[in-house]
């Protein structure tokens, strides 16, 4: 429900000073200027409004006008609700407005959809001013209450567990063989997102099932065509780079040791183009694998934690199950 403070359409003055009477005289002069102007829209102190806009806003006040007035003060919460504006989520001096339950109970009817509009909003297509919104968000410190945690992330969460389980749709039990070359369905490539992966790793810990089924949809990608040993001559080339993107998201998200050391092979290999060239061995060309895997710099992801005594296995990696749920 779209909130509009009933102090926007006041006169300047606070909720103490307008009784009942002044309230409805205000509003009925109010709505005489649609008749007089013959409009379907009125400006208020520059700001424009329809009349469902002036009867909601009335009708609003009602309820605990001193909330209203209260809210109305606080400027950056005001801009959150209204216009989506996340000011207020920079200024932890302004999180005490939870603390007082009563209050935050009345303010969820408006906070929580627009809360939710945000992450959508952020998610839907690629926003690079909302995820960098986002990380700040949440590099602050800012937590929302817990028993608006679910609430406030709906649209979000319906939207990237439908992603998820698309995506897993699409992998098959086996690669596809075309010729002599090992290929993936190209309709794969719309769902390997780095942006995606990005933000799932800085959405809240609700998302964390969606979040690890993500990053095992990307490590299966990788295991449908690593099922068993190949050359790298024997992948056809479009599948390298679905590889590639899929390694990034399965580091991203799992700081998987497999996909860092094809992320590894790629960058220093050409994608693997070059091994011919140099005659190497399959034994030799591990072992400077393993070398040149040690010496690059860590690459991190949501899960900075590596699993200790984990080898690196070229050829094979076994496929991760999916804990999604339905819907």
């Amino acid at each position: 429900m779209k909130y509009i403070s009933p102090f926007h359409l006041l006169p300047k003055r606070d909720t103490g000073a307008l009784t009942n009477d002044e309230l409805k005289r205000w509003k009925k002069e109010l709505l005489l200027q649609f008749d007089l102007k013959q409009s379907t829209t009125i400006y208020i102190n520059r700001k424009e409004y329809d009349k469902n806009d002036v009867l909601q806003a009335f009708d609003n006040l009602k309820d605990t006008p001193e909330y209203h007035w209260r809210l109305y003060q606080n400027k950056s919460l005001l801009n959150f609700i209204e216009k989506g504006q996340t000011d207020f989520f920079y200024d932890d001096k302004k999180w005490g407005t939870f603390e007082d339950i009563s209050y935050r109970n009345w303010l969820a009817q408006w906070f929580i959809p627009m809360y939710d509009y945000m992450l959508a909003n952020a998610t839907s297509v690629p926003n690079r001013r909302a995820v960098n919104s986002l990380k700040q968000l949440f590099n602050n410190g800012f937590v929302l209450p817990q028993e608006w945690q679910d609430e406030a992330c709906q649209s979000t969460y319906r939207a990237y567990a439908h992603y998820v389980k698309q995506a897993e749709n699409m992998l098959d039990d086996e690669p596809i063989i075309k010729g002599d070359k090992v290929t993936l369905n190209p309709e794969i490539e719309p769902f390997l997102s780095e942006y995606y992966a990005e933000i799932l790793c800085i959405l809240p810990e609700n998302f964390a099932g969606i979040r690890e089924d993500y990053g095992a949809f990307a490590h299966n990608v990788i295991a449908e065509v690593f099922d068993q040993p190949r050359d790298h001559d024997t992948i056809e080339k479009n599948t390298l780079k679905l590889l590639k993107k899929a390694a990034k998201i399965d580091v991203k998200i799992r700081n998987d040791h497999f996909s860092k050391g094809l992320l590894a092979d790629m960058r220093y290999n050409k994608f693997f183009g070059k091994i011919d060239d140099w005659g190497l061995s399959g034994p030799l060309l591990l072992l400077i694998f393993a070398l040149i895997f040690g010496a690059i710099a860590k690459i991190g992801g949501c899960n900075e934690t590596q699993p200790e005594g984990k080898s690196i296995h070229y050829h094979f990696i076994e496929k991760t199950p999916s804990t999604i749920k339905e819907l």
